[in-house]
């Protein structure tokens, strides 16, 4: 084989970097939010494999931010609990909206940012499903999801109000149903199946070629990891000061003797900014109405002169 042979890609190189930098999914997630509007799909709740709970749940600090390069952390009084710094600055701020002359509300919507996100993880099997559903690397019959708000206010309300049994819960088939608000999905109308899956079903699952088991939901990987209050301490001191950076701050050398370098406020201190203009406009009235005071006293003393003047030239 001549070298300009040898020197030839047998592979294709494009299509292996295209693979190599896309973002990979976790497959072992059921893709329910492919359902299009109006769509369905039937599931069956798995219990975890340690525990037999229906679900797990988890709170994590930083998505609420909306920030890029700053991560979550998981809430150490959720996880261990212990104080958390990241609560205590969402707090901090709620307590400082409640004084005198602050605009309650900004100091709220700030607050929020710094509160954690609550997630919920549960397991299924599917048994209806108007598309492909996910393919798990181990080839797993059970799909995890992560539960939408919807979907666990269906399942509490189903619970509390007697329309399921808990002892029949992963023996009643879900519906999940898609109705779109906009461009969102939405959950609201799924609901549980009024009759429990036929023994047939379930038998199928048996089949010793399908690989059917539950996951520890204590122990698997997606969970992040529980955190102290020093992680925490740590991991907020980062966020604060990249949450003020994306705020903006102008550290041009060439523009410091021109005018000096304008810093946007920490989040407090922005804050403040809105109840000292407030202030400074109800001062700016106070001294225009003296201006004008002013301005009017003369012209009353003027007044008076010449009628004081008529006055003495009638007697005349």
């Amino acid at each position: 084989m001549s070298l300009k042979n040898k020197l030839k890609l047998k592979t294709n190189l494009k299509k292996k970097i295209e693979n190599e930098s896309a973002p990979k999914k976790d497959t072992r997630y059921l893709n329910f939010y492919d359902l299009k509007d109006g769509e369905k799909m039937k599931i069956l709740f798995v219990p975890c494999a340690g525990s037999g709970e229906l679900y797990r749940k988890w709170k994590v600090h930083g998505p609420n931010l909306g920030i890029r390069g700053v991560g979550g952390v998981r809430c150490s009084d959720e996880a261990n609990q212990q104080d958390c710094p990241a609560c205590q600055q969402g707090y901090a701020l709620l307590n400082e909206g409640k004084e005198d002359g602050n605009d309650y509300e900004a100091y709220k919507e700030e607050a929020k940012k710094w509160f954690s996100r609550e997630f919920t993880l549960a397991q299924c099997l599917v048994l209806e499903a108007p598309f492909e559903v996910s393919e798990s690397p181990d080839n797993n019959e059970v799909k995890l999801i992560r539960l939408p708000w919807a979907i666990e206010e269906k399942i509490r309300e189903s619970v509390l109000e007697g329309i399921v049994d808990e002892d029949d819960i992963c023996l009643r088939p879900f519906v999940i149903k898609n109705t779109m608000n906009g461009k969102y999905n939405t959950y609201k109308n799924s609901f549980f199946h009024p009759k429990q899956v036929d023994d047939e079903v379930l038998e199928a699952f048996d089949d010793e070629d399908l690989v059917v088991e539950p996951y520890d939901l204590e122990t698997i990987d997606v969970i992040p990891e529980e955190t102290t209050e020093a992680e925490v301490e740590a991991w907020l001191e980062k966020a604060i000061a990249k949450y003020n950076q994306e705020n903006g701050t102008d550290d041009d050398e060439e523009e410091e003797e021109k005018e000096p370098p304008r810093k946007k406020k920490s989040i407090q201190d922005r804050l403040k900014d809105k109840k000292s203009s407030d202030d400074d406009d109800d001062e700016e009235e106070d001294s225009k109405d003296e201006e004008e005071e002013e301005k009017e006293e003369p012209s009353r003393s003027a007044g008076a002169s010449s009628l004081r003047e008529r006055l003495q030239k009638a007697r005349k």
